[in-house]
């Protein structure tokens, strides 16, 4: 077992497996945290989100083509991009860590990930969002080594969407000034 030295930051504690165990509890103990893992493929004019479904063999979450109508508040605009996305659930899941949804997501694309591949090289640039949501005191969250190698072998880069969950008792109005913000409903999907 390797064991810090005196000097390291890690000293005062057993060995660094003693660390890693204490994650992996933390890790299965949260409470008050919502996740939710999705995997979006930008397609490139020509490429459409029937070409990716059928490509992929797979049925999205959410699947939008370039040109199609889309609202942000009282505003419409039209798509600038075709996105497809597929999420590890429908909505963002209590108290399940953020590894075991991105492990979720894992299992369903991982079997496609050569046509994933051969997408990303026409030209769709993909996407791994991690929505996050904690309160202060169980922001730790822990993404497996497995789980991190699992997600390199494909394509795409890692988008961390972390919010914190103001989970004060009290009636005041919110602090603008505080580092928190109130919780989310839902995350942010792929219209951008």
């Amino acid at each position: 077992m390797l064991r810090p030295t005196p000097e390291s930051p890690f000293a005062h504690v057993q060995g660094l497996e003693w660390v890693r165990e204490s994650f992996r509890h933390c890790s299965l103990i949260q409470i008050g945290m919502r996740s939710q893992a999705t995997m979006t493929v930008h397609c490139p004019v020509g490429i459409t989100t029937s070409t990716v479904s059928e490509r992929l063999g797979l049925t999205p979450s959410r699947a939008r083509d370039r040109g199609e109508s889309s609202r942000r508040g009282p505003v419409i605009h039209h798509l600038k991009f075709t996105s497809w996305s597929i999420s590890s659930s429908e909505t963002p899941q209590e108290d399940v860590t953020l590894d075991e949804e991105l492990r979720k997501l894992l299992e369903v694309v991982e079997p496609v990930g050569e046509h994933l591949k051969e997408l990303h090289t026409r030209g769709c640039e993909i996407t791994w969002s991690c929505f996050l949501e904690a309160t202060p005191i169980e922001g730790m969250n822990v993404i497996e080594r497995e789980t991190l190698q699992r997600l390199v072998a494909l394509p795409g880069d890692l988008l961390l969407d972390v919010y914190g969950v103001d989970d004060s008792d009290d009636d005041s109005p919110p602090n603008p000034d505080s580092a928190s913000s109130k919780p989310r409903k839902d995350p942010p999907l792929g219209d951008h």
